[in-house]
């Protein structure tokens, strides 16, 4: 239970390098299915590196009617108001910003998870906003600190959103995809299947707490 619990936040925001930066395909065609509902883009991949660290890789999205795309894109970019933002009964997260410098923005993050044992993990990242206009926004997280940080190292993330019409319809698309190596020091052999286990309902919630936030903006 506590390794299972450590790894429900370490794929909440720990979760594939360089995702893909565009609308995954059949997505517009699956309206039914993502309306509201946040889904896996393609099944939770996790294995095992070395002795006690593992590799994840989360993909997900969601289409919503909730929030406009300005709207979801005000929460990704207000990084000072994460802790508002992801700040759920068992999952929170809370930001440090240290410098900022043109379009990239330096922070300590840390991420908190709350079953019966309270888990903290802390790392420091950039985050980069690659794109943002009228229509797309695509922001671009990496970790800096991997050779000093000894719970999670090469954590990339991207944050994709898109205003898209359906049927002469706006809706928002929103994405969110990431790799990471995290560390546990247990040994045992279902790790892997744990991650795989409760990557989906977690990162169901993340998507879930940006558009919560976004219909406030």
């Amino acid at each position: 239970m506590k390794t299972s619990c450590i790894f429900l936040i370490l794929c909440l925001f720990s979760l594939p390098l360089f995702a893909q930066t565009e609308i995954a395909p059949g997505a517009v065609d699956n309206l039914a299915g993502l309306l509201n509902k946040p889904t896996l883009v393609r099944p939770v991949k996790a294995s095992v590196i070395t002795k006690n660290w593992y590799y994840s890789d989360l993909d997900s999205h969601v289409i919503t009617d909730q929030a406009s795309f300005k709207q979801i894109v005000s929460v990704l970019i207000d990084i000072e108001n994460y802790g508002k933002t992801f700040d759920g009964k068992s999952t929170k997260l809370r930001t440090a910003v240290v410098s900022r410098a043109n379009n990239e923005t330096i922070t300590d993050i840390t991420s908190i998870t709350i079953a019966f044992i309270r888990f903290t993990i802390r790392y420091r990242a950039t985050i980069k906003i690659l794109e943002n206009n009228d229509t797309r926004f695509i922001a671009e997280v990496r970790q800096t600190d991997n050779t000093a940080n000894d719970q999670i190292r090469n954590y990339n993330s991207i944050r994709y959103a898109e205003d898209i019409i359906i049927n002469g319809k706006n809706y928002a698309y929103l994405r969110v995809s990431s790799q990471s190596e995290t560390h546990v020091g247990i040994n045992l052999n279902n790790i892997p299947s744990m991650i795989e286990k409760n990557s989906e309902s977690s990162n169901r919630d993340t998507l879930n707490m940006i558009i919560e936030a976004a219909k406030l903006r």
